[in-house]
């Protein structure tokens, strides 16, 4: 086939046009991100980064603990809809939400980062006390990547994604080469990190055009979605994410510093590109399968083949990467990578299907399944992370990630054999 016939074939059918859009932006990404993670991993050293990994795991913990299914319902709200004002009217609600559920947390964190032992002994009190009104923009980045994949906002997802890292990189390269004696180093870059990510999030979010007309209809709406289908993850995400999210806080408890969080953290990182296809593939068909009976074949073996490579690949360049582009203090990130590269391949393929279940609205499935897979993280992560600290934490990723395989194939059979019956 020609290179004009594929052009032509691509840009003839608008979900393979936004997957290679997406997939186009993930590639552009890789690179920005390695660059902003080897200035941030110079700029700050091994200790300092991973007080800076500890922060932004502790906004993602809250949020799991803290948004009720909230904003996955509105997704679905707005997915549901096909009348544009009322999407619109959905958008408002939500971020009425947001402000309500990102208030109550700064009003929970502030006792916590005065009062926690482990933030104390690790130096990290102040700039706690400094960052926490940021988790704001933690909860609006979710909330708009809940809503955007539903309305089908490829591009704004794609600005969302793409432009804080871009704008984050140029700033802390300028601190890497200019400003390299600063004695607030972590307070800044943490000031740099959500600052960028606030100004953009804000941005997409006016440009969906909310309005906020009918907030107690629309409301009531959310609340009956929020019963049976955002309550039901939300309790499965408890089970699931919330211990997920809760091991580099364990690795932080059972180690002097923090430096085996920003291990495990920049092997997570490095691991990101793995699931660039099947996310790209999952985000553009999101409303599409909604209408689905099953995921079409030729779908799954893309994915699947994808990630495969993306794993081979990973463990050919891996080691000399690391040894290149960053200190040597970095060394044990390479078989730590190696190891949670195998849990991250699982869960992708996991999170794939799971994406497939959630258009179908299968909250049950998800809640059992996150259900099954937090229990089995929670049982490891007590077990292995006291002894082998960020190492534990990979081991536990691959264990979560084979059970989290085998529990969501068993939920999709299911649902594919109750939609060929009806």
């Amino acid at each position: 086939m020609k290179i004009k016939d594929v052009i032509g074939r691509i840009n003839g059918n608008i979900h393979l046009k936004q997957t290679s859009a997406l997939f186009t932006w993930n590639l552009i990404g890789l690179p920005i991100n390695l660059a902003i993670n080897f200035f941030m991993t110079r700029y700050l050293g091994a200790e300092a980064y991973g007080n800076y990994s500890f922060v932004a795991r502790v906004f993602n913990l809250v949020f799991i603990l803290m948004n009720l299914g909230l904003f996955r319902s509105v997704g679905r709200a707005i997915l549901l809809s096909n009348d544009n004002h009322k999407i619109r009217e959905y958008y408002g609600t939500g971020l009425i939400i947001w402000i309500v559920v990102s208030t109550l947390t700064m009003v929970l964190l502030y006792p916590y980062a005065l009062l926690s032992k482990n933030v104390a002994e690790k130096g990290m009190t102040i700039v706690m006390l400094s960052v926490i009104p940021f988790c704001a923009a933690e909860f609006l980045n979710k909330f708009n990547e809940q809503v955007l994949p539903s309305s089908n906002k490829i591009k704004l997802l794609i600005v969302q994604r793409y432009g804080p890292r871009i704008l984050l990189l140029v700033l802390i390269s300028l601190l890497f080469f200019l400003w390299g004696s600063n004695p607030h180093k972590l307070i800044v870059c943490l000031c740099a990190l959500y600052g960028t990510q606030f100004l953009f999030y804000s941005y997409v979010a006016v440009k969906l055009r909310p309005t906020f007309t009918n907030r107690q209809e629309r409301f009531r709406e959310i609340k009956i979605i929020n019963r049976s289908y955002g309550a039901q993850t939300y309790i499965g995400d408890l089970f699931s994410n919330v211990f997920t999210a809760a091991m580099p806080l364990l690795i932080s408890l059972f180690s002097l510093n923090n430096a085996e969080v920003g291990f495990y953290s920049l092997a997570l990182m490095l691991c990101t590109p793995m699931n660039y296809i099947p996310s790209a593939i999952m985000t553009s068909y999101y409303k599409m399968f909604s209408t689905y009976k099953e995921i079409p074949r030729k779908v799954f073996k893309v994915t699947i083949l994808s990630s495969a490579a993306c794993l081979l690949i990973l463990w050919v360049i891996i080691a000399p990467f690391v040894k290149i582009f960053y200190t040597p203090e970095y060394n044990p990130v390479i078989f730590i990578t190696m190891v949670t590269s195998v849990g991250t391949f699982l869960y992708g393929l996991s999170d794939f299907i799971s994406r497939y279940l959630s258009s179908q609205g299968d909250g049950v499935a998800l809640r059992n399944s996150s259900i099954i897979v937090g229990f089995s993280t929670l049982v490891c992560s007590l077990l292995i992370i006291p002894k082998f600290a960020a190492m534990g934490a990979a081991i536990t990723h691959v264990i979560a990630g084979i059970i989290y395989v085998i529990v969501i194939i068993f939920y999709y059979r299911k649902r594919v054999k109750t939609n060929n019956s009806k």
